[in-house]
């Protein structure tokens, strides 16, 4: 009886359970999911100014460096001259796939991205560290609140391409595309020294 009992009782306790094994698994696959992710990217080059495959630009008066994102453009800026420099965020622009988009940079809440920027001063031989996002991408998503289940409203950020599927798919069509990024600036005379700078989608890089 006392055997019977313990089958019962366990049969029953560990019909639930979560096994070793389950959670090792879900663990690898949680794994294999996020390398997926991680590997599976654009590919970018530099053809203006200059053209190269690391995404970098200097003259005279900046050294520049870029990286873009899933859904920003991430950048640097660093002051080569003797004077300050002002970036001029309200006549920043992004174009991509043929249109010009207004751009929102770190430090300004999403709420007001619609409104306008004081310029940042780049001090002499110092860096200027930020990132643009088309305003247009940035959008607040309605939350959802029910009997059983509720979620609450987030901003939200749309992609700057279209994702990247393990398949063939449109991302594909995305290679030879022209992303153009506008960073205006000004010196101590006031004088424009604004850079235009172009990047092609040179290819796509999937897992298996």
């Amino acid at each position: 009886m006392k055997k019977i009992f313990t089958i019962i009782f366990f049969a029953v306790f560990c019909g639930g359970c979560y096994t070793v094994q389950q959670a090792k698994a879900d663990k690898e696959k949680q794994n294999e999911n996020r390398k997926a992710f991680v590997k599976s990217h654009y590919e970018f080059e530099m053809i203006s100014p200059i053209k190269n495959n690391l995404l970098v630009f200097q003259d005279s008066n900046i050294i520049s460096s870029f990286t873009i994102g899933s859904k920003e453009i991430d950048f640097s800026v660093t002051n080569k001259t003797k004077s300050p420099l002002k970036l001029i965020w309200d006549d920043a622009s992004l174009g991509i796939f043929g249109r010009s988009n207004k751009i929102m940079h770190s430090g300004v809440k999403y709420i007001d991205r619609n409104n306008s920027y004081p310029p940042t001063t780049i001090l002499p031989n110092t860096r200027l560290d930020d990132l643009v996002i088309p305003t247009d991408n940035v959008y607040y998503s309605e939350g959802y609140f029910g009997q059983y289940f509720s979620s609450p409203g987030s901003w939200q950020t749309s992609n700057l391409l279209l994702p990247i599927g393990k398949k063939k798919d449109l991302s594909e069509k995305t290679v030879g595309q022209i992303i153009t990024l506008y960073l205006p600036m000004q010196n101590m005379n006031k004088e424009n020294i604004g850079y235009t700078f172009q990047f092609k989608v040179a290819g796509v890089v999937k897992t298996k």
